[in-house]
């Protein structure tokens, strides 16, 4: 009986096992997790000073239902698709650059969604890095049917000029979690893009900070700076993504979260929506829900040596597609 009980035993560890390995495995190639791609056949603009630039957190357009157990239908991503890009049309920014968006998961209906939007909007360039390949992730908690299936998502920058190189810096994981955990959770990143605008040299760092976590995503900001200030002194470089962090005296302040106040301690950073310290626009500035939004999660910074601002607004035109609102710069090369 006691053989018997220990043969089930281990066939159970041993499905445990193989289903940890199996769920946590990607389902890709590692060269793909690293891309430049370049477009010929589209016609790269002429080279300027004033340019712009949008940063988002696309949501890997599931709208409001981002991280809700809930059915989604394929109608429901094309109609956010279609109405992401009829923005971008009109507004005709020389880059963008998404966090959470994917490159053909199971959960938005195996649609390359960088593909799609670099091809209807004529962007020659585009650089994409992978941060979520996994084949069974045990979120939603219920129902268990929506647990399964690949995602394939990540981080990426359209451009209308060239990008020269990228990194990609992976950044902690938090600490506090089981490896069990982050084995299946999401890597944080760096994206790193460096461009040729012209005569003039511009990097982008794109970045997603942990979500959960004060203290990882205050260790993170740290790597971030230290990368923000390897080209600072010579090149435009600016800092945009989804910082999970709101700034100080912010009405719904993050317990022990100290990365805007460092950044903004940094005298070489400068933010393209600057504090309003009697907080009367200050909800003009939300970006997180973007059904009512209730903070601000989203940023650009960048060095004012070499980058001079026109003009930054969130960007509530783009609705519901996101969870998040976008913002934007229109800025001058110095």
């Amino acid at each position: 009986m006691i053989k018997k009980a220990a043969v089930v035993f281990l066939g159970i560890l041993a499905g445990i096992i193989g289903f940890f390995f199996w769920g946590s495995s990607a389902s890709h190639s590692s060269a793909e997790y690293q891309q430049i791609i370049s477009k010929t056949e589209m016609i790269t603009p002429e080279a300027r000073d004033t340019v712009s630039l949008i940063t988002f957190n696309i949501g890997y357009l599931s709208g409001m239902t981002n991280n809700k157990s809930v059915d989604r239908t394929s109608q429901l991503f094309d109609n956010h698709l279609q109405h992401g890009i009829e923005v971008f049309q009109k507004l005709k920014p020389d880059f963008i650059a998404f966090q959470e968006i994917d490159f053909a998961s199971d959960r938005s209906y195996q649609v390359n969604q960088l593909e799609e939007i670099q091809n209807s909007l004529l962007f020659p360039f585009s650089s994409k890095a992978v941060n979520w390949d996994k084949t069974y992730v045990p979120f939603p908690y219920w129902p268990l049917s929506q647990q399964f299936g690949n995602i394939y998502s990540g981080q990426a920058i359209v451009s209308n000029f060239p990008i020269l190189a990228m990194e990609v810096i992976p950044l902690s994981q938090p600490i506090d979690n089981p490896f069990y955990y982050n084995a299946f959770y999401l890597d944080r990143l760096i994206q790193v893009a460096k461009l040729n605008v012209g005569t003039k040299e511009l990097v982008i760092l794109n970045v997603h900070l942990e979500a959960f976590h004060a203290n990882t995503r205050n260790e993170q900001i740290k790597r971030v700076l230290k990368e923000f200030h390897k080209y600072s002194e010579k090149f435009a470089v600016i800092l945009v993504g989804d910082f999970n962090s709101t700034p100080p005296g912010a009405s719904y302040p993050y317990q022990d979260d100290q990365v805007i106040q460092t950044l903004l301690a940094d005298f070489k950073m400068e933010m393209a929506i600057e504090m309003d310290e009697n907080k009367r626009y200050e909800n003009e500035n939300f970006t997180f829900p973007s059904d009512s939004p209730t903070r601000r999660l989203d940023y650009i910074f960048y060095n004012p040596k070499f980058v001079q601002i026109l003009e930054a607004r969130v960007m509530h035109e783009t609705e519901q597609i996101s969870d998040h609102l976008p913002v934007y710069m229109k800025f001058v090369l110095r």
